[in-house]
């Protein structure tokens, strides 16, 4: 098992790379609109939200979970299943004998 300041200072590098995540996806969405690019927008908005939820799972409090949380419903939005193409199962074929 490892000590306290080893597993303290991995924590802190987790939660420094969901916060460069978090900010990583913001300014993505700046460049990805939704105006512009509305499906590859809601993609980098789920982005956005599982990260914040990655994040908030280690903070106190529920503010970065209700980020989240937002972040999801908003991409949901505009990936629709009307919106989407659904591509059909496709299941594997067995080996030939």
């Amino acid at each position: 098992m490892l000590d306290k300041p080893v597993m303290n200072a991995f924590w802190r590098f987790l939660r420094d790379k969901r916060n460069q995540q978090v900010l990583g996806c913001r300014e993505a969405l700046k460049e990805r609109t939704r105006a512009r690019v509305p499906l590859d927008w809601a993609m980098m908005q789920s982005n956005l939200g599982v990260a914040l939820s990655r994040l908030g799972e280690r903070e106190g409090g529920t503010g970065k979970l209700e980020e989240a949380v937002a972040a999801q419903r908003e991409a949901l939005k505009e990936r629709t299943r009307e919106r989407v193409k659904r591509r059909p199962l496709r299941l594997p074929t067995p080996p030939q004998q």
